[in-house]
């Protein structure tokens, strides 16, 4: 796998600047396999990649950002243009408020583009919005967002070395994130705790209709606290996450994504001491409370 990029930035004035220009990928792919016969694979792919964006400062307190982005392949021929944009409005001097929109591009994997090398790019179009306050060791920020997947993968596998795969898969995912860190209100501490909501449905790989992905979790939180005691040079954290279920399929209920399995929780304890400015020994337990958790 070889990446070769090349970037440009040019000031037009005080209020303008420009970034610009390209980059390559190629994928060199050989397999073999013997299983009643040999099978070979041997696939070169080459991926030019050209953008370009301005960043316009309407005024000290307002600025946009607005991009393009090209793409060819080689193995399709297939040649695509990618908007993108930002606005961004400094409300106060520690509060920000930004719009964002983008159309976003995705190669498909080695395992499928051998079997069908003219499958296009997977797309998703990127709507987001975002609030931010920082104020000296105070941080929150929050985002709500909405993605239109397009073009996903779909395989219909009929035998070991043969399936059909096409790019009629779409989907969505919407929802939100919460974030609040602070380091000065306690005294030699940091903590911060974070939350996501996330609704999607896709209809990609195997699923013939929209699910819920089984890697796809609605919740999520984590809240850290770390604390330095000066007098012993140390520093003691605590992590708690945990996650609601994710979905599977139970063959012993013959209905299909229809069982969710048990919230993921962890408790987890670190100690790391300050032996000498290059030098810490570090510490940590994993699950102290014993949690049953189920990955897969």
């Amino acid at each position: 796998f070889t990446h070769a990029k090349l970037v440009f930035d040019h000031d037009l004035s005080d209020k303008v600047t420009l970034k610009y220009g390209t980059e390559w990928f190629r994928n060199e792919y050989k397999e073999q396999v013997q299983a009643d016969g040999t099978e070979k694979w041997d696939q070169s792919t080459n991926h030019l990649g050209t953008f370009g964006e301005a960043n316009i400062f309407f005024s000290n307190k307002l600025m946009l950002r607005a991009g393009l982005r090209s793409e060819y392949n080689d193995l399709n021929n297939a040649f695509k243009l990618y908007p993108r944009s930002s606005l961004g409005w400094k409300m106060t001097q520690c509060s920000q408020l930004s719009i964002a929109y983008g159309i976003f591009a995705q190669t498909a994997g080695t395992d499928y583009l051998k079997w069908q090398p003219a499958l296009e790019q997977e797309q998703a179009t990127h709507y987001i919005l975002s609030y931010q306050y920082n104020n000296g060791g105070r941080i929150f920020r929050t985002e709500a967002y909405f993605k239109d997947y397009q073009r996903l993968i779909t395989s219909n596998i009929l035998t070991s070395r043969q399936r059909v795969l096409t790019n009629d898969g779409y989907g969505y995912a919407k929802g939100f994130e919460l974030f609040w860190r602070d380091n000065k209100t306690l005294k030699g501490a940091d903590y911060w705790v974070s939350y996501t909501f996330l609704d999607t449905e896709r209809k990609d790989g195997i699923f013939t209709h929209p699910v819920v992905p089984y890697y796809a979790s609605k919740h999520n939180m984590s809240v850290v606290y770390k604390q330095f005691v000066q007098a012993i040079k140390s520093q003691v954290g605590v992590t708690f996450s945990v996650a609601s279920g994710r979905p599977y399929t139970d063959p012993n209920t013959g209905e299909f994504n229809s069982r969710m399995t048990p919230a993921y929780k962890d408790l987890s304890i670190n100690f790391s001491y300050l032996i000498k400015p290059s030098l810490i020994l570090h510490s940590s337990i994993s699950n102290i409370l014993g949690f049953e958790n189920i990955f897969g």
